[in-house]
């Protein structure tokens, strides 16, 4: 699911497989087809389930240097937050 103000900035929301279907592009697929839709758009975020960050690298995405989330609990905070000293 992806949502955008219409010319600015847009993100993308967890895009899920089914574990029977990975491995065969079609993740890939949807991320392009979305991506293709974005041209030109200034921002284009992701937000996606821990431990998919080598899929999404893999297909040309970068981390950011700076983003920040407002925690919704202790596991959201143990998933999603770096530790800081």
């Amino acid at each position: 699911m992806w949502f955008g103000d219409g010319r600015y900035y847009a993100m993308l929301a967890n895009i899920v497989v089914d574990p029977e279907y990975q491995g065969n592009g079609l993740g890939k697929y949807l991320v392009k087809a979305i991506n293709d839709q974005l041209v030109d758009y200034h921002f284009v975020n992701l937000t996606a389930t821990p431990g998919a960050d080598r899929f999404y690298k893999s297909i040309g995405w970068k981390k950011q240097t700076i983003s920040y989330i407002w925690p919704q609990g202790p596991k959201q905070l143990r998933q999603h937050c770096l530790l800081e000293k």
